[in-house]
C-alpha cells in the first residue's frame, strides 16, 4: 500500500490512497484492480495561501491493528483502544482522523471519535451488507454523523453474512464554520481571491 499527498496553493491537502501496489512498468499484479481515493481537506481560511507540498508513505509506516476479524490502518490523526495506540504518518494542516476499517463476514468493530472532533463522514466502499449503530448502510454511500454531543460518540460497525468483507473509510475533524467557495476540488471561502488561480 502507497499513500501519495499534495496540497494546492490555494485550498487544502489532497490524499490519495492506493489499496494495491502497482508492478513497474506492467501495472497491477496479475491484472488486479486498483482501487484509489483523492480525499481533499479543507482548511481554515488563513492557510489556503500556504505553499504546496508533496509526500509519499510506505505501507511499512501506517500502523495497523489485527483483532477479532478485523483490520483497521490508521491514515492520519490518532487512534487508541485498549492494547493498541498509534498516530497516522499523514500529516494535516488542521487535525483530522483517518481510518482505514476492514471487517470480516458477520464481524463487529465498535470505535469511540475522540472529543476533539465535532464532524465524522464515514465511506462504504466494500460489503454487501453495513450496519453502523444499527442503521443500514448501503455500499457506494456516504454518511455524515454529527459529532458535537460529547457523551454519544460510539460507533458500532457490523458486517452481514456472507463471503464478502466489508470495507470503509473513516474521516473526523473539526467543523471549521467558514464560508464556501467551491470550484471543482477546490474550496476557497470568499470569491475575491479568484478561485481559478489554484
Amino acid at each position: 500500500m502507497y499513500k501519495f499527498r499534495a496540497k494546492s496553493k490555494q485550498c487544502s491537502i489532497s490524499t490519495l490512497y492506493f489499496l494495491s501496489m502497482f508492478c513497474a512498468l506492467k501495472g497491477t499484479p496479475k491484472g488486479e484492480l486498483v482501487h484509489g481515493f483523492q480525499i481533499w481537506i479543507n482548511v481554515p481560511s488563513e492557510k489556503k495561501m500556504d505553499d504546496p507540498s508533496y509526500g509519499t508513505e510506505p505501507s511499512s509506516k501506517i500502523p495497523s491493528l489485527e483483532k477479532e476479524g478485523v483490520v483497521l490502518n490508521v491514515l492520519a490523526g490518532p487512534f487508541k483502544t485498549e492494547g493498541f495506540e498509534a498516530m497516522g504518518p499523514f500529516k494535516t494542516t488542521v487535525n483530522v482522523q483517518m481510518l482505514d476499517i476492514s471487517i470480516q463476514p458477520d464481524g463487529t468493530f465498535t470505535h469511540i471519535l475522540p472529543v476533539e472532533y465535532d464532524n465524522c463522514l464515514i465511506y462504504v466502499f466494500k460489503g454487501s451488507s453495513c450496519q453502523i449503530n444499527k442503521a443500514k448502510v448501503s455500499k457506494g454511500n456516504v454518511i455524515r454523523l454529527n459529532a458535537t454531543d460529547k457523551i454519544n460518540r460510539m460507533l458500532t460497525f457490523s458486517a452481514g453474512s456472507g463471503s464478502e468483507e466489508l470495507r470503509l473509510l473513516l474521516f473526523a475533524g473539526k467543523m471549521l464554520n467558514q464560508p464556501i467557495a467551491w470550484h471543482g476540488p477546490f474550496v476557497m471561502t470568499t470569491q475575491q481571491v479568484p478561485i481559478k488561480q489554484t
